[in-house]
C-alpha cells in the first residue's frame, strides 16, 4: 500500500513540476500574474486610462481577471440660431475579463519556439458595469441661466451593463516587462508587468 501511495505522489510531482517548467516556457502560462497599464480610446465614448489584472488560470490556455477604466468625452451642439451647449462625459468601466491564449495550446506550443517567451497573443470577453456621468454648459449665460430658473437639472447619470471583446497581445522585452495592446471595443496601449 505504501509503494502505490509513493507511486501515485511521485507522478503527481511529476506533472506539477512539468505544468510549471512548461508555464515558464510561455510568455503567459498557468500561475502568471500580468498587471497593464495605459491609455484608451473608447469608439464612440471618449479617450482615457485603465488598468488591467490578468491571471493565468487553466492548462496555459485560459485566463481570468478584472480591469477598471475611465473615459472622457466633450460633445458640441446648436449653432446659427439654436443655443450653443456643450455636454460632458465621464464614464467608468469596471469589469471582469475571461482570456483565451492560442499559444497555450500543446499542438502550437512545439512550434512557435523562441516567439513563445516574447509574444502572448489572445481574445478577452469582459462583462460588468459601465457607470456613466454627464453635465450640459451652455455658451451663453442667459441660456444658462434661464434653464436653472426653468428647474433644469445641468447633470445626470445612469448605470447600466457593459459587455465587451478585444484581440490583444503582450510583447515582452524581459521576462517580467513588456508592452501591451487590444483592439476592439476600445483600443488599448499601454506597459505591463508579469510576475
Amino acid at each position: 500500500m505504501k509503494k502505490q501511495w509513493m507511486i501515485i505522489a511521485t507522478l503527481c510531482t511529476i506533472v506539477i513540476s512539468s505544468q510549471s517548467i512548461r508555464a515558464r516556457e510561455l510568455a503567459f502560462g498557468n500561475g502568471t500574474h500580468a498587471l497593464g497599464a495605459g491609455m484608451n480610446v473608447a469608439w464612440g465614448e471618449g479617450i482615457g486610462a485603465g488598468v488591467c489584472w490578468d491571471m493565468g488560470a487553466i492548462n496555459d490556455m485560459f485566463s481570468f481577471g478584472a480591469e477598471f477604466s475611465v473615459a472622457l468625452k466633450k460633445s458640441s451642439f446648436g449653432g446659427f440660431f439654436l443655443p450653443g451647449y456643450n455636454i460632458h462625459y465621464f464614464r467608468m468601466f469596471p469589469l471582469g475579463r475571461f482570456a483565451f491564449h492560442p499559444f497555450g495550446l500543446p499542438v502550437l506550443q512545439d512550434k512557435i519556439g523562441e516567439l513563445g517567451k516574447k509574444l502572448d497573443p489572445y481574445v478577452v470577453l469582459r462583462a460588468g458595469v459601465e457607470i456613466n456621468r454627464w453635465r450640459y454648459s451652455y455658451d451663453n449665460a442667459e441660456y444658462e441661466a434661464f434653464y436653472e430658473e426653468a428647474g433644469g437639472n445641468n447633470s445626470d447619470g445612469s448605470v447600466g451593463f457593459a459587455l465587451g471583446y478585444a484581440v490583444g497581445a503582450r510583447w515582452l522585452f524581459t521576462p517580467n516587462f513588456g508592452v501591451w495592446a487590444e483592439l476592439g471595443d476600445r483600443m488599448v496601449l499601454g506597459v505591463t508587468l508579469l510576475k
